[in-house]
Formats: structure tokens, sequence, C-alpha cells
């Protein structure tokens, strides 16, 4: 009996994985950077924190991809107060519409999206942290329709500190 159930177990278990694996979706961190803004007053500075990603729908249905969480991995923890993040699909600017940013973003089925992820940071507690000899990195997890979910973690680039 017992050998009955182990062989129907593995066979329903693979036959799961099959019929599922046409929900799943991939993604990658193509990369990250960071710019630091203060103002010449000292007040409200603010980090701007800018990540690009390429998704990978494998159903041939289409499916709404979402930021489900992103933070920061600093020295001293992890930041997760950052503002929630925007969706931008990279590319050339035909209207006003394509320069807006979305809180998710269809993905159409068999197909490869590239989008670009904006969040910043107003008042960082420890703003040398965000700084240039600072080793940091980025932490996303992002999710789609059928409940499926990715994690990617990567280094953060830092692009500059600009004064204004």
């Amino acid at each position: 009996m017992s050998g009955w159930i182990g062989w129907a177990t593995k066979t329903f278990s693979y036959i799961g994985q099959v019929a599922l694996k046409r929900w799943l979706f991939q993604t990658e961190l193509l990369g990250a950077g960071r710019d630091v803004y203060t103002f010449e007053s000292g007040d409200s500075p603010y980090v701007s924190i800018g990540a690009s990603v390429r998704i990978h729908n494998r159903n041939s249905a289409p499916t709404t991809v979402y930021v489900r969480s992103i933070a920061v991995r600093l020295a001293s923890g992890t930041e997760m107060g950052l503002e929630r993040a925007v969706m931008v699909r990279p590319g050339p600017i035909n209207s006003s519409g394509d320069i807006a940013g979305f809180n998710s973003y269809e993905v159409p089925g068999c197909s490869t999206v590239e989008l670009t992820l904006l969040t910043r940071k107003n008042n960082p507690p420890d703003l040398e942290a965000y700084l240039e000899n600072s080793s940091i990195q980025i932490v996303i997890e992002l999710g789609e329709t059928f409940g499926n979910r990715c994690k990617l973690v990567g280094p953060m680039k830092f692009r500059g500190i600009y004064r204004q």
C-alpha cells in the first residue's frame, strides 16, 4: 500500500508541476542605482532609487505584475520606509502617458518586458549610509496575477549627489 501512495504522490506532484508551470513567470534584476539630493538650506534631503527589471511571462495569457515590496539593505539594517514603487516602461516617449508611472503593469502572454521601478526615501535617518562608499543592496519582491512571487536582490550603484 505504501508503495502505491509513494508512486501516486510522485506522479500527481509531477503532473501538478507541469500543469502549474505555465502560470509561472520569471524576473531578472538588470541593475539598480541611487542618487542623493540635498538642498542648500540643509533640510529635507532625499534618496532617489531606480531599478531595471526584465519580466518573462511564460503563460499564453497576459498577467499583471506589481511590486509587492521594495527595500534597501544598509549596513545598519534593512530600510523598509520607501515610497510605493512606480513602474515605467523604458523606451521612446510618444505621449504624456508614456511618462506616467503605474502601480502595476500588464505583461502580454508569451513575452518579455523590461520595466524601470522608481521610488524614493525622504529624510533618511542615516543619510551617510546612502553615500558613495556604502555597500547597499536592493531587495525587490514582484508578484503577478496568479499569486506567484519572485524576489530579486542585488547591488546598487551610487550615481551621484546633487545639490539643489
